[in-house]
């Protein structure tokens, strides 16, 4: 038995809001629970990201397979861009493009239970992710997902971005409300692919992620929340990265927060001064993967403060002891 629950078309790069959200919606009305809901909308966002940057957009199908329990959710993002030449590649992490494609899909794959890929060149790509449906959502007959549908096209649409990803921090917070006891990283990023970057680097850590995609909604979140460590990008608009360290600096109730900078801009060793002064450390993005940063945040998630030296990768780290 397969239902259709919905179907979404990604035009525009605002789409990407709607359909995140709509993936949750669907997530939610399906029984899934608040941090499953997270993971849905996370992965089609993040293969949605990828046909919109390389395809210029997709369709996405919702929809429910099977007729006894566990049912399972099947979506199906599918683009009629240049397919892609080197699918094993990609699928076994051997593949890095120069704007992160094969670390998205990769990281994607974590969050559903099942995960494939059918793509060519010249033909399009096809992704389809799975995720069972729990147990206590029993099996869901045809009328049912009839209700459903017409359930979520009563919902509103997303409000825009900056309201989606305070969504976003609130459903973090909730599912993660029962391990108050445990740490809490600010990731200050306005670009999503390097936030899901720094959470695939964080996720082995037993911390909480909150996530600002500017400057005041930072200040926000730190002066609310005061997180154990905040990863921080120097170019955004409005308020930069200098102007965000410059404001938390100077209140005593942030200025003592451990700051690592992470920014994509080649820095020169006269830049780097000036933030590395108040800064834990900075360095470039593309020393995301280096497996030395593994000791780094334990120790500024522990200490505070950290005690290595030298390198990270081929880029030197400015600490502040």
């Amino acid at each position: 038995m397969s239902l259709a629950i919905l179907t979404a078309s990604l035009e525009w790069e605002q789409d990407l809001v709607a359909v995140r959200k709509q993936a949750r919606d669907v997530a939610e009305l399906l029984g899934f629970d608040p941090q499953d809901q997270t993971r849905i909308a996370t992965a089609v966002s993040e293969i949605g990201r990828n046909a919109y940057r390389y395809a210029g957009g997709a369709k996405i199908d919702f929809r429910l397979e099977g007729a006894t329990s566990p049912q399972v959710l099947v979506i199906r993002i599918s683009d009629g861009g240049p397919g892609i030449s080197n699918v094993r590649e990609v699928l076994n992490g051997e593949y890095r493009s120069s704007t992160g494609m094969g670390l998205g899909i990769t990281g994607t794959r974590r969050l559903v239970d099942q995960f494939d890929i059918e793509s060519a060149p010249g033909r399009g790509t096809t992704v389809t992710l799975k995720k069972f449906l729990p147990r206590r959502s029993g099996v869901l007959a045809a009328a049912q997902i009839d209700s459903l549908a017409n359930e979520l096209a009563k919902r509103r649409p997303a409000d825009g971005p900056f309201h989606e990803l305070q969504q976003q921090n609130q459903e973090l917070l909730e599912v993660l409300g029962e391990l108050r006891r445990r740490q809490r990283v600010l990731v200050v990023d306005d670009d999503e692919l390097s936030r899901y970057l720094i959470r695939q680097v964080l996720r082995e850590y037993p911390c909480a992620i909150l996530e600002a995609v500017d400057g005041y909604e930072a200040l926000r979140l730190t002066r609310q929340q005061k997180p154990d460590l905040i990863t921080l990008d120097l170019g955004m608009s409005g308020l930069n990265g200098l102007d965000i360290l410059d404001e938390l600096k100077a209140d005593p109730g942030t200025r003592a927060i451990p700051v690592v900078i992470i920014t994509s801009k080649l820095l020169s060793n006269e830049e780097r001064e000036d933030p590395a002064a108040r800064a834990n450390a900075v360095l470039n993005k593309s020393e995301l993967g280096d497996t030395r940063l593994k000791s780094m945040f334990t120790e500024l998630l522990a200490y505070g403060t950290w005690s290595g030296r030298g390198r990270v990768g081929g880029l030197p780290l400015w600490l502040r002891s």
